[in-house]
């Protein structure tokens, strides 16, 4: 063969190696990648009901939690409404750029929140989209504050929808506390996106009420299509976890089974809460 078309041939060669074929010969499975979400009532209506600290102290606290341990989403309970922008601002100058939705239950009214409302927050690394306000049907009667569910899209590995809600407290207030279950499931169920729930529930892992979250594999009546972070018990996924108000688990991080498996849980301590910060990892694949 002539230099010149060897040369040619070699070129060709070359050029198409960079190439590479025309159609991929396979991929390689996506890695799986795990997000830290965490859950938090702040007990944010000032010195009542056993909590304490100044809105600065609240503030760091929860900011220093978010760095420290890498939270990646975080939902907040009786939350002041000016809290969330402090927590915003705090946590930029720490270096952590959030976005943020917030939900009126309680409305501005003295001697709560100084004045503020309270209610309902999302505080997320990656940014909210389609934020939505929910107030539930059932309430309890003649209540001033109006309990709903706060949701929004994010980007949990790919898009996500993250609710919030905390339900009416008190044996006196199950029949209330059952339908906004329901409610707070739907809600947040309606885009038809892999759903992250979280919040105070005010009611136990075995609760009849909770039957409807828990996907059947948790047994004791579950029919629901949502994974619990760390609720097993002897390697067995059951209804139960660590206490989040004293012994009493009253704190959850669901995730769509279909999307999401459990990791790990932890709880934090607070100094100005009755309640403690839950963390649980969702794992995505």
């Amino acid at each position: 063969m002539p230099p010149p078309v060897r040369t040619l041939l070699a070129v060709l060669a070359l050029v198409a190696g960079l190439a590479g074929p025309a159609f991929p010969q396979g991929t390689a499975a996506a890695a799986a990648t795990t997000h830290r979400v965490a859950t938090f009532n702040m007990c944010g209506y000032g010195s009542t009901g056993g909590c304490g600290g100044t809105t600065t102290q609240r503030v760091e606290w929860m900011a220093q939690r978010v760095v420290s341990d890498r939270i990646g989403l975080l939902t907040v309970n009786e939350v002041c409404e000016p809290v969330v922008e402090a927590l915003r601002r705090r946590l930029g100058a720490l270096g952590v750029t959030v976005h943020t939705a917030y939900q009126q239950t309680f409305p501005a009214r003295r001697g709560r929140c100084a004045g503020a409302s309270s209610g309902n927050a999302v505080v997320s690394r990656t940014s909210l989209s389609s934020v939505r306000r929910v107030t539930f049907a059932a309430q309890a009667s003649g209540a001033v504050e109006r309990r709903g569910v706060l949701c929004a899209q994010t980007v949990l590995g790919g898009a996500t929808e993250v609710c919030t809600a905390h339900l009416l407290p008190g044996a006196a207030g199950a029949a209330v506390r059952r339908q906004q279950v329901l409610e707070a499931l739907r809600a947040a169920s309606a885009p038809g996106r892999p759903l992250v729930l979280a919040g105070d529930l005010n009611e136990v892992p075995p609760a009849t009420m909770l039957d409807p979250l828990y996907a059947s594999r948790y047994g004791a009546g579950s029919r629901g299509t949502l994974v619990e972070p760390a609720s097993t018990r002897s390697g067995a996924p059951c209804r139960c976890g660590a206490g989040t108000r004293g012994t009493a688990k009253l704190d959850y991080v669901f995730g769509s089974g279909a999307t999401f498996a459990p990791g790990t849980t932890a709880v934090r301590d607070s100094p100005w809460s009755d309640h403690h910060l839950l963390l649980a990892d969702l794992i995505r694949s």
